[in-house]
């Protein structure tokens, strides 16, 4: 048997692919056929709940019970963590693609893309140019404002009133 196969999910009128490892094939192959058909539906994303308990002829909430037992979750995470290793490792493969397309863009004709690409380049390799801003940040205590308002007061002492009293110091 090879080491990928396709498990192929399929609802009247739609037909769904999916590519699995043997390591999510043995986890699937665990499960009663019913679970099966239910995780990889649910893994589709193409149904939800209350769709996926109608195609099995079962109740909404004995498809929630499935898709929370510890079994089916087993098998679901062996299939996202293959699906997100797959995914890592095409994207990895388009990163030469990639610095070769910019490097095309590099020698434009066009000013404009020319100059985009080398800023995306810059940025890109930890030379983005700097953005400066000028905070200036004063921490006074209460004291130091309450002086200086009593300071812009002309006359402080019509302001005192019982036990307070009004130093210049």
């Amino acid at each position: 048997m090879d080491t990928k196969a396709i498990v192929n999910t399929v609802t009247p009128g739609e037909d769904i692919g999916i590519l699995v490892d043997t390591e999510v094939d043995e986890a699937f192959e665990l499960l009663p056929a019913k679970l099966q058909r239910a995780s990889h539906l649910w893994l589709s994303g193409a149904y939800s709940v209350p769709k996926i308990a109608q195609l099995l002829h079962v109740q909404p909430a004995t498809v929630r019970k499935w898709l929370k037992s510890d079994r089916v979750k087993s098998a679901i995470n062996v299939y996202q963590a293959e699906e997100h290793d797959m995914v890592m490792q095409r994207i990895k493969s388009l990163n030469m693609k990639a610095i070769d397309k910019l490097n095309e863009l590099l020698d434009s004709d066009i000013d404009g893309i020319k100059y985009q690409a080398v800023r995306d380049v810059l940025d890109r390799t930890g030379h983005k140019a700097t953005t400066k801003q000028e905070i200036d940040v004063n921490i006074r205590t209460y004291e130091q404002s309450m002086k200086d308002l009593i300071k812009t007061i002309d006359n402080p002492e019509e302001f005192v009133d019982g036990d307070f009293t009004v130093s210049n110091d």
